[in-house]
């Protein structure tokens, strides 16, 4: 099959759809039959007090940071000495979900939609790149995955302290995903010569 040959349109619907599937297939890989996922992960010693903590200290379903820094009405002084604690530790950076999680089936669709559109967003960046060598579309992919992990990971490392471990495995798989993808992409969306 000459997709090279496809309109456009035609590539960009194609690349989205197998990169999208490439994309969902290796996150149920790398999530159900491999460790990257858990990689760095911890589970506390009492896990219902935990819970209890956490349903009685939050009101809602959110990201919740301990110490928090940034409520109104504190005084500089008061803001000081939340960093401070924060400083000391422990700190907590977690996304709470009060009540029942949608249904499983409702997850899995939305995760493929997101890499659906992820796959989408790549193959436009190829289509749009100028003319260069399949691999050199493959090595493309996967530098767009080091830039979205080193700008969208790295960061919670450095300031919210997760773990270099868990960091490294959310990296890793984000890495082999895209190279997946990429190998699928760079046949699809090879850019027409200037």
């Amino acid at each position: 099959v000459q997709t090279c040959a496809l309109p456009i349109s035609k590539k960009l619907l194609l690349g989205a759809l197998i990169g999208g599937v490439i994309l969902f297939l290796w996150g149920a890989v790398s999530h159900m039959l491999l460790p990257i996922a858990t990689m760095g992960l911890h589970a506390f010693t009492n896990e219902e007090a935990v819970k209890q903590a956490v349903v009685a200290n939050a009101p809602q379903s959110g990201v919740y940071f301990l110490p928090y820094m940034q409520q109104e009405g504190l005084t500089e002084e008061q803001q000081n000495a939340a960093f401070e604690r924060a400083m000391q530790g422990p700190v907590l950076f977690v996304a709470v979900r009060l009540g029942r999680a949608s249904s499983f089936g409702t997850l899995l669709g939305i995760q493929f939609l997101i890499d659906v559109l992820t796959a989408l967003l790549l193959t436009a960046l190829l289509l749009n790149v100028r003319p260069m060598g399949y691999a050199q579309r493959v090595i493309f992919v996967v530098g767009v995955a080091l830039v979205v992990g080193i700008s969208a990971l790295l960061p919670d490392w450095n300031w919210y302290n997760f773990s270099l471990t868990y960091t490294a495995g959310e990296f890793l798989g984000l890495l082999i995903g895209f190279a997946l993808a990429g190998l699928a992409l760079a046949r699809i969306a090879k850019p027409q010569p200037a």
